[in-house]
């Protein structure tokens, strides 16, 4: 049965000589993966060009009940998206760690509307022609998906000098006892100013190269300490570098 599927594209993976998987994140499905061709004729290029990592776009697929796979025909840019303007090599940079980030955690072949927009939001926003507070993108980016995941911290418990407890996702008046994944007092206010962070806003927010990759690896530690564990990126050590 065919059917016309939204999707953003994660990831690329060797399938044969002739074909490669592109793994995404679609409206109706949820996690597919996509046969599309590898070789480098005219169709085949320009598919890989519509589907680079974080790119949203549509098309028709071949949905076979109890198949992983699905072949794929009239892949077209989402009507969303625009052509990228200058400072593409951050903004790659950025989409590359999006789609290593989100193709590792987003494991399930299951609709979810909510996530859905939300990932699409991030591509359409990778696609714009303003690179202003792109050096924030992703940091937004990653604040404001667990609202989708349903892991969002409790800020209406926040109130100043508190802490912020990682596994209940609350701020509590003292350190909770029994375990160490809390952040001290300084982190705690910090995890409060990324509850105010918007993908709109991310440019007027101000941090330094330190303070970004420390809210990077507590945003990724929060991740993990709820089930969506990441391992060892390669594109944060790109993120380190760049900002």
């Amino acid at each position: 049965m065919y059917q016309r599927l939204e999707c953003v594209a994660l990831r690329t993976i060797k399938h044969s000589d002739r074909s490669s998987i592109l793994v995404a994140y679609s409206r109706q499905l949820g996690r597919v993966g996509l046969l599309i061709g590898a070789g480098r004729g005219a169709s085949a290029v320009r598919v890989r060009a519509l589907t680079m990592p974080m790119a949203s776009f549509e098309c028709v697929a071949s949905v076979v009940p109890g198949r992983e796979l699905f072949h794929i025909k009239d892949v077209r840019r989402d009507d969303g998206v625009h052509e990228s303007g200058p400072g593409d090599a951050v903004r790659s940079a950025v989409a590359f760690f999006m789609a290593d980030f989100l193709g590792t955690v987003l494991r399930e072949p299951m609709a979810d509307e909510p996530l859905f927009c939300g990932v699409r939001e991030v591509s359409r926003r990778l696609s714009g022609g303003d690179c202003r507070g792109m050096a924030n993108l992703h940091i937004a980016s990653l604040s404001s998906l667990t609202v989708a995941m349903g892991i969002e911290p409790d800020v209406s418990t926040w109130r100043e000098g508190r802490f912020l407890d990682m596994r209940e996702g609350r701020f509590t008046v003292s350190p909770p006892s029994g375990h160490s994944d809390y952040l001290d007092q300084r982190r705690s206010h910090m995890a409060y100013r990324l509850s105010r962070m918007t993908l709109d806003n991310a440019r007027f927010f101000k941090f330094s190269r330190e303070e970004r990759n420390e809210i990077l690896s507590e945003l990724l530690r929060y991740y993990a300490l709820h089930g969506y564990k990441v391992g060892n990126l390669v594109s944060v050590d790109i993120l380190r570098d760049l900002f």
